[in-house]
C-alpha cells in the first residue's frame, strides 16, 4: 500500500518537469533565427504600390511619369493663360488690327497699280481694223474688185503689220469652210502710225455669169471677203484682227459690204 503514494509523487514530479521544459525555448534555435533575420539582404528595388481604388499595381516609375505629365500640363496651362492675357490686351488687339489694315492697303494698292497698268495699255495700244466704206468696182475685163481700208485707230504705232486677204463666191447661209490665212516667209511688214490708213484691193479671178449674178441679187449667194491682220504694239504684244465681210442682194448692186455674223474677232 505504501508503493501507491510513492508512485503518485513520482508522477507529479515528472508532470511538473515536463511543463517547465515546454515553457523554456531552446536558446540555440533562437540565436539561429535572429542571425538569419539580420543576414537577410535589404531589397532596394522599387516596390510596387497598390492603387486602393482599382487594385492595380503601379510602380514608382509610372508615378514619376504621371508627375511629369502633370507638370507639362501645368506649363501649357500657364502658356495658354499668358496667350489669353495677351489677346485681351488692348495694345495687342490694336497692333493686330493695324497689321491687317496695312496688308489690306497693300493688296488694294497692288490691284490698283495692276488695274491702272492694264487701263493704260488698253488706252495707249494700237488698234488696227478694217473699214468697208469704199464701194466695190469692176476692172476693164469685168472682174469684181473689193476695196478694204485698213486703219490704226489706236494712239500708238502698230509694228510689223502684215495682212492676208481672200475673196470667194459662196451660197447663203454659209456652210463652206473659208480658207485659213497663209503668210509667206518673206511677206512684207510695215509700221502703221496712229490714225494712218491704207487701201487694200482684191479682185475676183473670174467674171460672174448671169446665173451667179441672179443668185447673188436674190440673196441665195454672196461675195465673201475675209482675212487677217497681224501686228505688234508698243508693249511688244502680238495682236491680230480677223474679219469676214459679205455682199449680197441690193448691197451687191451698190458694191457695198457688211460684216458677216461669223469670223470677226480681235485680241
Amino acid at each position: 500500500m505504501r508503493i501507491i503514494p510513492v508512485i503518485a509523487v513520482l508522477l507529479i514530479l515528472i508532470g511538473v518537469g515536463g511543463v517547465a521544459g515546454s515553457q523554456v525555448p531552446p536558446t540555440n534555435e533562437k540565436k539561429q533565427v535572429e542571425q538569419k533575420t539580420t543576414e537577410t539582404p535589404i531589397n532596394t528595388a522599387k516596390k510596387p504600390t497598390q492603387d486602393v481604388a482599382t487594385g492595380a499595381r503601379v510602380t514608382e516609375t509610372e508615378i514619376s511619369t504621371l508627375g511629369h505629365c502633370c507638370q507639362v500640363c501645368a506649363q501649357n496651362s500657364e502658356k495658354n493663360n499668358s496667350l489669353i492675357s495677351k489677346l485681351s490686351d488692348p495694345t495687342a488687339i490694336f497692333t493686330g488690327l493695324l497689321v491687317l489694315a496695312t496688308f489690306a492697303l497693300w493688296w488694294a494698292t497692288r490691284n490698283l497699280v495692276r488695274s491702272s497698268e492694264s487701263t493704260a495699255e488698253q488706252q495707249l495700244r494700237a488698234y488696227v481694223f478694217t473699214k468697208h466704206d469704199q464701194p466695190a468696182t469692176k476692172s476693164e475685163e469685168g472682174h469684181f474688185i473689193a476695196s478694204i481700208m485698213v486703219k490704226n485707230f489706236g494712239q500708238t504705232p502698230a509694228k510689223d503689220l502684215t495682212s492676208f486677204l481672200h475673196i470667194g463666191l459662196h451660197k447663203l447661209p454659209l456652210t463652206a469652210k473659208l480658207d485659213t490665212p497663209t503668210y509667206e516667209p518673206n511677206s512684207s511688214k510695215s509700221p502703221l502710225a496712229p490714225g494712218e490708213q491704207f487701201l487694200q484691193e482684191i479682185t475676183f479671178a473670174e467674171t460672174f455669169n448671169q446665173s451667179e449674178i441672179n443668185a447673188i441679187t436674190k440673196g441665195e449667194g454672196a461675195i465673201f471677203v475675209h482675212g487677217e491682220l497681224r501686228y505688234s504694239d508698243v508693249f511688244n504684244k502680238q495682236r491680230f484682227t480677223r474679219f469676214c465681210l459679205y455682199s449680197t442682194g441690193e448691197a451687191f448692186k451698190e458694191g457695198q459690204f457688211a460684216y458677216y455674223h461669223e469670223g470677226n474677232e480681235a485680241n
